[in-house]
């Protein structure tokens, strides 16, 4: 949620158009600014916290561990091109919004590492 917020203020702060069917095959359209992407800002926390979790989970057999981990890490690195390819998103957009989503997740993890008394 929280997440959510801040990619809606940056987006405002950076007002950063999207692709146009003039320069880009625009497959997607929306109305939001581009910068930076949302849904690969959510992908990142969403299934990098799920990656954070099979670590942290060692009543889980390793088999589905190791399972959901590179599930999880083959949609973080192959969603932000299929915002790319939609013509929904320039290449930064998406590296912006991995980063962002990079340090939501690390305030996440942090605070649920902290309280299950695991070291982050």
């Amino acid at each position: 949620l929280l997440s959510g917020a801040v990619s809606s203020l940056v987006k405002m702060l950076v007002n950063r158009p999207r692709p146009g069917a003039n320069v880009v095959r625009v497959i997607e359209e929306t109305r939001q600014q581009s910068f930076p992407s949302g849904h690969t800002q959510f992908y990142v926390i969403f299934f990098g916290f799920i990656i954070v979790l099979m670590y942290n989970l060692k009543s889980l057999p390793v088999w589905l561990r190791l399972s959901c981990t590179i599930l999880s890490l083959l949609l973080i690195f192959t969603i932000p091109f299929s915002r790319i390819y939609l013509g929904a998103h320039w290449f930064t957009d998406v590296l912006g919004g991995f980063f962002m989503g990079i340090l939501c997740l690390s305030a996440l993890a942090y605070f649920y590492l902290r309280k299950t008394g695991d070291q982050v």
